[in-house]
C-alpha cells in the first residue's frame, strides 16, 4: 500500500485556464469566478462561479417587462396547465394556491383559524404604497361572502411597500360561522380597489379549500397543504449576497434548516425548533462569508436533504 501525501503552501499559486468562454451568451454577459476548496473525500476541487452582468448597452429581458411597474401577485400553479395539455376539471382551478394557508386544518364551525396570504412582487421595483388584502367565502366575482376578521376588519395590508422581488405574509383571524357548508374555498384578492397600477393584473385572485373536519377525506390535500417532504434549490444560484430557500411539510414537527461549508462547519442556521406544515421560504444572507460553495441541510425525523448553494462575490 502507498500513501501520497499533498502540500500546499501559503507561497504556492493554483493557475486556472478556463480557456475561450463566449460571454456574451443571450441578453446579458457573465463574469467567471473560479474557486478551489478541500472535498470532503480528500481531493482539491477546482470549479467556477458565473454571475450574470447587465449589457449596459442594451436593457434585459426583466427589465423590459418588469422595470416600469410593480407586480404584487400570488404564485398560481395550475394556471396555465390547459396550454400545457393538462386538463382542468374546471376553469377555477386556475387560481389555486399554495400561498394561501389556514390553520389548524380541520377546524370546527365556531372555531376560530388564522387565514395567511403570501403576496409575492416580481417586478425589479417596488410597490408605491401597502397593498390591501380582502379575503371571501366564494369567489367574490360570483357574489362571495366577505369574510371579517375577529377585530371586526374587511382589509388586511402588507403594512409598508413590498419591495423588489420581495415577499411579505398578511394574517386574519376568523372564525368559522356555524352555516359555512362543506369544504368552501376561501378567496384572497390584492389591491381590489386598483390603488396600485401593475404589469399584470390576472394574478392577483388565489384560493384554497377550507377544509372541515370529518367531511374530507384527504385533509392536506383539501387544505392546500403539501403532501410530501421537499426541499428545492435556492434561488437565485449562484448568489451575492443573499438567497431564497423554499422547502414543504406535511406535518408540523421538529425540523432544522442548516448552512455549512465544504469542510462540514456549520455557518448558519435558519430553523431550528417546531415548524408548521405548509410551504416556507427563507432568506439566507451570506454578506459575513467569503465566496465558495456551501451546503444547506433540512433535517426533520421523517426525511433529509442537502444541497449546493454557490456564493460569489
Amino acid at each position: 500500500m502507498s500513501t501520497t501525501t499533498i502540500s500546499v503552501r501559503d507561497q504556492k499559486g493554483l493557475t486556472v485556464r478556463l480557456g475561450a468562454i463566449n460571454q456574451t451568451v443571450g441578453e446579458t454577459y457573465y463574469s467567471v469566478q473560479p474557486y478551489a476548496y478541500w472535498a470532503k473525500s480528500g481531493p482539491l476541487v477546482v470549479d467556477y462561479a458565473v454571475k450574470p452582468e447587465p449589457d449596459p448597452s442594451s436593457p434585459t429581458w426583466w427589465q423590459e417587462r418588469y422595470g416600469t411597474k410593480s407586480d404584487p401577485a400570488f404564485i398560481l400553479p395550475w394556471r396555465y396547465d390547459p396550454e400545457k395539455g393538462n386538463a382542468l376539471g374546471e376553469e377555477q382551478k386556475r387560481f389555486q394556491t399554495k400561498d394561501i394557508v389556514i390553520t389548524p386544518t380541520g377546524a370546527q364551525p365556531g372555531q376560530v383559524v388564522t387565514i395567511k396570504a403570501r403576496i409575492q412582487n416580481f417586478s425589479l421595483l417596488p410597490t408605491p404604497l401597502p397593498l390591501a388584502v380582502r379575503f371571501y367565502v366564494g369567489n367574490p366575482a360570483e357574489g362571495g361572502i366577505a369574510i371579517i376578521s375577529t377585530s371586526g376588519d374587511s382589509v388586511v395590508s402588507t403594512g409598508a411597500a413590498l419591495q423588489a422581488r420581495g415577499t411579505a405574509i398578511v394574517e386574519l383571524l376568523w372564525q368559522i360561522p356555524s352555516s359555512i357548508g362543506t369544504n368552501p374555498r376561501i378567496y384572497a384578492l390584492l389591491d381590489q380597489g386598483n390603488a396600485i397600477d401593475e404589469i399584470h393584473e390576472a394574478n392577483n385572485v388565489g384560493w384554497a379549500t377550507l377544509f372541515i373536519d370529518g367531511t374530507a377525506t384527504d385533509a392536506a390535500e383539501a387544505a392546500g397543504l403539501p403532501t410530501v417532504y421537499a426541499l428545492e434549490q435556492n434561488y437565485p444560484n449562484p448568489f451575492n449576497p443573499s438567497t431564497r430557500i423554499r422547502f414543504s411539510l406535511p406535518l408540523s414537527e421538529r425540523a432544522s434548516l442548516t448552512v455549512y461549508d465544504v469542510m462540514g462547519r456549520e455557518v448558519a442556521s435558519l430553523a431550528d425548533g417546531v415548524v408548521a406544515a405548509g410551504d416556507h421560504m427563507v432568506v439566507f444572507d451570506a454578506g459575513a462569508l467569503a465566496s465558495g460553495v456551501y451546503f444547506y441541510r433540512l433535517r426533520t425525523p421523517n426525511f433529509v436533504s442537502t444541497k449546493k448553494l454557490i456564493l460569489a462575490k
